[in-house]
């Protein structure tokens, strides 16, 4: 399917659009100065974690060891005898209300900090959830739920280091012993459901160059919106942020290097109990959540999201609402659905006014085998074939092997949406 600048695809895979209209896990009430609660130190390897909580404010100040020792720490569940307890007293889960602040201090080097939450409620961030100090800028902060992750139009989120929002459960020893041990986060996504949601008005723009992750089982939505008035606004994603959309695909991150998201899903799935050091980057096939629908909703035509860093991904659908511009080197990947949009993707540049700045290039869209593979055999080869209509591309089907009309990526993330002169 060609692209060419500006040109608009009608959608008409209506169902696809009622679906990501489905809302993360009914959540509990989170007041206006809750902050997390009833945490306690999984995992620190010799590193000093504290915690200092006061009337809607939180700070988590931690002293790394070694550089690059990660840090798990648990919200709700039963801490072991002898575990360093965070806000003990507070509502136990990784919430942050309205009015309320959380900050990660990190007094000296840097580290991938994971936050698990066990209380079988979303986590919700409403409020301001910084990391701060001396290591911030190469510090990885995660917080995984396996029911769905929140975040407010009130949110307010400094991550320099990474940001990783995930909707998986990260509480088994084995999922745990590979994060600590190798650096890597593994995604499953057996057992999780609820999703993430970003919604418009939350301003993320404090990643930076950091990678934001999102992964999530069942209904992903990434929406955003310029912030402040017209004289200091900006918008609520840093177009230096590599942008990780994920939809159900299974894989894993280096949080060591901050590098992006990997899909390893081939093969039938398998559990954690067979997760170990040995195949978490290689010979383990990680849960994809088949059906999962993604929604964006970033920019506008007077203000396009420079979508040069953007990636998405889904075992499912992937439906575009808002205005795309620079989209050479993003990807679009998915199998088992269709990709619509009702909004704009194009290939120019935004300058430095609202004006775009067109370009004569045009692309080929479609979905790619060469990395997905949907839990549903250990290989899958590219095809070509014809392009699908302009209006809707389907993804293909578990078998036999699908068309594409790309070809395969040489590196990851790279070429999934090749650019050709005219």
């Amino acid at each position: 399917m060609h692209i060419k600048n500006k040109r608009r695809m009608n959608q008409i895979a209506l169902a696809v659009g009622m679906a990501l209209a489905a809302p993360v896990a009914l959540a509990a009430t989170v007041t206006p100065t809750q902050v997390p609660g009833q945490g306690f130190v999984a995992y620190s390897g010799g590193t000093a974690v504290a915690a200092a909580t006061g009337a809607g404010t939180e700070t988590i100040t931690i002293t790394s060891a070694t550089s690059n020792t990660p840090v798990i720490l648990q919200w709700g569940g039963t801490a072991p005898s002898g575990a360093t307890l965070l806000n003990s007293t507070g509502t136990a889960g990784f919430n942050i209300g309205a009015s309320a602040s959380t900050t990660f201090a990190m007094a000296s080097s840097g580290a991938a900090v994971l936050n698990i939450d066990v209380t079988n409620n979303p986590s919700q961030i409403l409020g301001a959830l910084s990391v701060t100090g001396s290591g911030a800028g190469v510090t990885n902060l995660f917080v995984a739920n396996a029911n769905g992750i929140v975040v407010g139009s009130t949110a307010v989120i400094t991550a320099p280091g990474g940001l990783g929002l995930v909707n998986a459960d990260l509480s088994s020893t084995q999922a745990q012993a590979v994060f600590t041990s190798d650096n890597v986060l593994p995604i499953s996504f057996a057992g999780a459901s609820g999703g993430v949601q970003i919604l418009s008005g939350a301003d993320m723009s404090g990643i930076g160059g950091g990678t934001l992750l999102v992964a999530g089982a069942g209904v992903v939505n990434v929406a955003g919106a310029q912030i402040g008035a017209s004289s200091a606004s900006h918008y609520a994603f840093s177009s230096s942020t590599a942008l990780d959309i994920n939809g159900g695909i299974g894989g894993y991150m280096d949080t060591a290097t901050g590098s992006r998201f990997t899909p390893q899903d081939s093969g039938a799935a398998m559990t954690f109990g067979s997760l170990s050091t040995g195949n978490a980057t290689s010979g383990f096939s990680y849960a994809d959540a088949p059906g999962t629908a993604v929604s964006l909703n970033l920019g506008v035509t007077t203000a396009p999201f420079d979508a040069y860093a953007l990636s998405v991904l889904a075992n499912g659908s992937i439906a575009n609402q808002g205005d795309l511009t620079n989209v050479s080197n993003s990807t679009f990947q998915w199998i088992n659905g269709t990709l619509t949009n009702t909004g704009q993707i194009d290939f120019g540049n935004q300058g430095t006014s609202s004006a775009l700045i067109p370009t004569t290039t045009t692309a080929d869209l479609g979905f790619n085998s060469s990395s997905l593979y949907g839990n549903t055999r250990p290989s899958r080869r590219a095809a070509s074939s014809t392009p699908a209509p302009a209006s809707s591309m389907a993804g293909p089907s578990p078998s036999p092997a699908p068309p594409s009309t790309t070809k395969a990526p040489s590196r990851w993330g790279r070429a999934a949406l090749p650019t050709r002169r005219s």
